[in-house]
Parts: structure tokens; C-alpha cells; sequence
């Protein structure tokens, strides 16, 4: 599977040639208390948010909730 972040603030997954997922995106800061805002990115649909970092080109989302679940994507030259 590939997950695409465009500049157009599109997202998409693909699994081959196929689209599996699309919508829009974008950054923004979460209240996570006075001195600690925390950059989230907002998916939609289905309106996921998610705490990330970026290192070099490694993008780390984490769930900031329930599951506490961790994505890993890494950039690579598309063919």
C-alpha cells in the first residue's frame, strides 16, 4: 500500500493501480495545555486526527488516543 500527501492538501492510499482512499488534509495545532501545543494532522474523510513528527523522510503518525496505535512512512521516489 502507498499513502500520498499532496501539496494540493489531497491524501490518497493506493494498493497497486488502485485508488483504496482519498479526501483532504491539514496541519494544525492542538491545545495540549498552556505550554505544550501539539501538531496533530486532520484527515477527512473519515476525520481521523493524529499526533505526528518529521525526521528526514519519515513522517510518524500516532494515535493521540484510545489505541495508541503508531504509522511509519517513508518517503520514496515515485516510478
Amino acid at each position: 500500500m502507498y499513502f500520498f500527501l499532496n501539496q494540493d492538501s489531497t491524501w490518497q492510499t493506493r494498493t497497486n493501480a488502485n485508488i483504496t482512499g482519498s479526501g483532504t488534509f491539514q496541519f494544525i495545532l492542538n491545545d495540549g495545555g498552556p505550554n505544550n501545543p501539539l501538531p496533530m494532522l486532520v484527515f477527512t474523510p473519515p476525520h481521523l486526527y493524529y499526533q505526528y513528527t518529521i525526521s528526514n523522510d519519515t513522517l510518524v503518525m500516532h494515535d493521540p488516543c484510545c489505541d495508541l496505535y503508531v504509522r511509519t512512512y517513508v518517503r520514496t521516489t515515485a516510478k
